[in-house]
């Protein structure tokens, strides 16, 4: 079976406040306060549990100048 590697991508989070219902494309989901609220580059947004966050993504120093959140 061929394997494969998950090519890593530039997201934009923060910590939710408030709760919040965030439409996504596998539908409604709620983010409790603490939640991460993670914005994709093709403008999709979706919760993440703080643990979950930590473990698996990891902060840049500098955005990238062609980051399209910069426009």
């Amino acid at each position: 079976m061929p394997a494969y590697i998950h090519k890593p991508t530039l997201v934009h989070a923060y910590p939710t406040a408030v709760p919040m219902t965030i439409h996504t494309r596998a539908g409604d989901m709620v983010a409790e306060v603490g939640d991460y609220i993670v914005h994709g580059d093709h403008g999709e947004r979706w919760p993440v549990k703080p643990s979950f966050f930590k473990e698996n993504y990891e902060s840049i120093l500098a955005m990238p100048k062609d980051d399209p959140l910069l426009k």
